[in-house]
């Protein structure tokens, strides 16, 4: 009597794990929505539970990116392509900026290691 009462116990959970997942799916949109507006009204709480989960589970995190990365290479590669070409107005913009620096000169970000040894900054430095 009991394996009957287990078996229809585990039937029942099954059937209800499907209705479950049947609304999920016919009401995704009214769900996304409300998730979304928790983050944005909870913003500190989801960060303080995101930082401890992180903390409880740093190594494991690292171990499953590390692997993740050694296994995928191409991935990497494909992610910083499509962020240059899809930021590569911003990113030209940037490098282009130019910066005074104290030692009198002016460089871009994209020469910045260049000025840094140049005689005229390494005359600043040593004064």
């Amino acid at each position: 009597m009991t394996d009957y009462g287990e078996e229809m116990s585990e039937q029942r959970k099954q059937r209800q794990k499907k209705q479950m997942r049947a609304y999920y799916l016919a009401n995704q949109e009214y769900f996304q929505a409300y998730q979304h507006d928790y983050r944005i009204h909870n913003a500190a709480h989801v960060k303080e539970r995101n930082k401890a989960y992180y903390l409880a589970n740093h190594e494991k995190i690292l171990s499953y990116n590390t692997e993740y990365q050694a296994a995928h290479p191409e991935m990497k590669l494909l992610a910083a392509r499509t962020h240059y070409w899809s930021h590569k107005e911003q990113i030209n913009e940037w490098q282009c900026t130019k910066v005074k620096c104290g030692c009198g000169g002016k460089y871009t970000f994209a020469n910045k290691a260049q000025h840094f040894k140049s005689q005229k900054h390494g005359r600043y430095i040593a004064a």
